[in-house]
Order: C-alpha cells, then sequence, then structure tokens
C-alpha cells in the first residue's frame, strides 16, 4: 500500500472527498474603476514543495509536487498568485517543475485532470499536491 496521497484544495469552500480535501475562500482579480478587464486564461504550473514547521501536517509530510491550476490575465499574474497561496498555506517552493503556461481543456482527456481544471474554471484556481512521507526518497534528504 503506498503511502503517497493527493490533496486537493481549491479555495471556494470546505469539503473532503475520496481522501481529498478542498477548502479557503475564492479569489478574485480587481482592477481600478473604468479600466478595461482583460481576458483570463487558465494556467498551469508545477512546482516541487516542503512544508514549512508551520504547516498542520509538517511532521508527516515530506514535501509534494503542486500541480496548480489558475485563472489570470498572464503568466507573471499566474505564478505571483499561485506563490502568494503557497505560502499563505505554509509551502516553501524548492523548485519549479513545469513553468506557467497556457492550458485549455481540450489538453488532456484524464477525468481527474478535467475535474481539477473544471475546480479552476469556476473559482478562479485548483491547488492538487502529490504528497509523500517525511522519510528519505530515493537518495533526497527530508526536512
Amino acid at each position: 500500500m503506498s503511502t503517497d496521497s493527493v490533496r486537493l484544495i481549491c479555495k471556494h469552500s470546505a469539503r473532503s472527498t475520496m481522501g481529498r480535501t478542498t477548502h479557503a475562500a475564492t479569489a478574485s482579480l480587481v482592477f481600478p474603476t473604468g479600466t478595461a478587464y482583460p481576458m483570463s486564461r487558465m494556467f498551469f504550473i508545477q512546482y516541487e514543495v516542503r512544508p514549512l514547521p508551520e504547516h498542520e501536517s509538517y511532521a508527516e509530510i515530506g514535501g509534494a509536487f503542486a500541480n496548480c491550476f489558475v485563472l489570470a490575465v498572464s503568466a507573471g499574474q499566474a505564478e505571483e498568485l499561485a506563490l502568494r497561496h503557497l505560502a499563505e498555506i505554509h509551502w516553501e517552493v524548492v523548485s519549479v517543475e513545469d513553468p506557467a503556461l497556457p492550458t485549455s481543456r481540450s489538453d488532456s482527456s484524464d477525468a481527474e485532470w478535467l475535474e481539477w481544471y473544471d475546480e479552476a474554471a469556476r473559482h478562479g484556481d485548483c491547488y492538487v499536491f502529490h504528497q509523500w512521507p517525511n522519510e528519505p526518497q530515493e537518495d533526497d534528504a527530508v526536512h
């Protein structure tokens, strides 16, 4: 039995389904009155992250790959929003595995990927954490 887990965080409401937890509040983009509203696009970013000591599961989680689906007007804004959210929930970015790239629903036929994409399309973002336990992983040190 694998000790790896997947944690899904979509910033809208608290619920737990099939071992995945979703919670937080809806994010929104704010523009000055009278300006044109730029068109948002979906961006996908993947980071390798590790929990900070303030993280609720710091002792149990060694790290994770964070798949970030973010609606934004640019790749730079998507990265900024994702990094801010990761810091708020006490994850430290170790590396950028996949930089912010525009993505669309037609980029995958995988049911889980489509679920995550749709969550982000409805709520502005969605974060999926593929976690591993706090023990050595293939020559890696633990925190």
